[in-house]
């Protein structure tokens, strides 16, 4: 019986010479084709990475499978950089009711509305950023980074309430344990000051208002907390004033409380100018009836008085329009005259203060929801008035 014999090397099965063949990468103004190994091209210089087939990109190779041969793969394409979206007012969606959410303070409905707004430039300028009220790249990387951007969500414990001059409940009692104070829930004149040493301290813009950034830098808002602006009705005597301008509106103050221009003598030593436009709206601060208006021989120009609960009246100056007249029943919130430059004035603003309804005499500083009695020259305040 004959052994088989080994087979000459010259007889044995060869490998396709083509199988053998690498496939090339060509590259052409820009454009990148990889056909034999995976290409990432980043989308950040303008390449694209096109992922051809092998039969596409190298035709002669279409169905060859002899031993030997090179695995050809599929390229892999870059995966572009996240687009960010930029909200502006008006926009709605999901978008808007993330960033809603991240900033705090309001009401998470998916509506770029004049409180978004507001509570935008607020943010912005809380940053130092460019307060033009649009979302872009810089806010929303202040705001945890575009959404699907691969950077990190913020915590799921937001800011649920914004704090200020006579809060109560379980929240300003978290506060004041974090402030080192007697924790009795109750947003008094002492943690008023308490909060005003921390905001000084840590370089706060100081308004005694305990918002997003006050609670970022005291550690964070408590969950499971809650509060409410204290148990008083509207025409109680001593229920909190509104700002005398509509929710989400806010106007710089120009002057505060016994300034060094005007705002230093009897009848004026209490009051706040706010620097308004011309024809902007101006709404009741509290409940009550109209005691005068009219123009004043005294330099208010066009003046409103409204008496209170309290027995004490609101005054509004300076009004180019007046919509109330004496006698009238107003309500909080409800429009009562357009500001001007009537009067003694130097420029378009609102003189606002709380005085005798006989006297004249300025008695005290408006203690605000909004704002407490902190009024700085020179910074923003935000309505919240209805």
């Amino acid at each position: 019986m004959r052994t088989a014999q080994p087979a000459p090397r010259h007889l044995k099965p060869q490998p396709r010479k083509m199988g053998a063949v690498r496939p090339m990468m060509v590259s052409r103004r820009g454009t990148a084709v990889a056909t034999g190994a995976a290409l990432s091209v980043p989308a950040g210089f303008g390449a694209i990475a096109m992922a051809a087939p092998a039969s596409a990109a190298t035709p002669e190779l279409a169905g060859a499978t002899t031993t030997g041969a090179t695995p050809i793969k599929a390229a892999v394409a870059a995966k572009p950089t996240t687009k960010v979206v930029v909200l502006r007012y008006g926009s709605k969606g999901q978008l808007v009711r993330i960033a809603q959410a991240r900033m705090g303070g309001l009401a998470i409905d998916g509506n770029f509305g004049p409180m978004t707004l507001a509570r935008v430039k607020k943010f912005q300028r809380d940053r130092g950023l460019a307060a033009d009220g649009y979302i872009g790249a810089a806010t929303w990387a202040r705001l945890y980074g575009f959404p699907g951007g691969g950077t990190p969500e913020p915590p799921t414990c937001t800011v649920s309430d914004v704090l200020r001059f006579g809060w109560k409940g379980s929240v300003v009692t978290a506060l004041q344990k974090r402030l080192n104070i007697p924790a009795d829930g109750d947003f008094g004149a002492r943690t008023l000051h308490a909060v005003k040493n921390f905001q000084h301290m840590k370089g706060l813009r100081v308004d005694g208002v305990v918002g997003p950034a006050t609670w970022a830098r005291i550690g964070g808002f408590p969950c499971g907390t809650s509060g409410e602006p204290g148990n008083l009705p509207i025409g109680s005597p001593s229920a909190p004033y509104r700002l005398p301008f509509p929710a989400g509106v806010e106007h710089r103050i120009s002057q505060g409380p016994h300034g060094s221009f005007s705002h230093n003598k009897w009848s004026d030593k209490n009051a706040i100018d706010f620097a308004m436009p011309t024809g902007s709206a101006v709404v009741a601060a509290r409940s009550g009836r109209v005691y005068s208006a009219g123009m004043t021989t005294f330099g208010a120009g066009n003046s409103i008085m409204i008496r209170d609960a309290s027995g004490a009246c609101t005054v509004y100056s300076h009004l180019s329009v007046i919509k109330k007249w004496s006698g009238q029943r107003v309500s909080q919130g409800q429009l009562i005259g357009l500001s001007g430059t009537t009067g003694n004035s130097t420029g378009p603003h609102l003189h606002f203060d709380v005085v005798g309804c006989a006297s004249y005499r300025s008695l005290q500083v408006a203690n605000t929801y909004e704002r407490a009695t902190s009024y700085p020259a020179g910074t923003y305040a935000l309505s919240y008035n209805r």
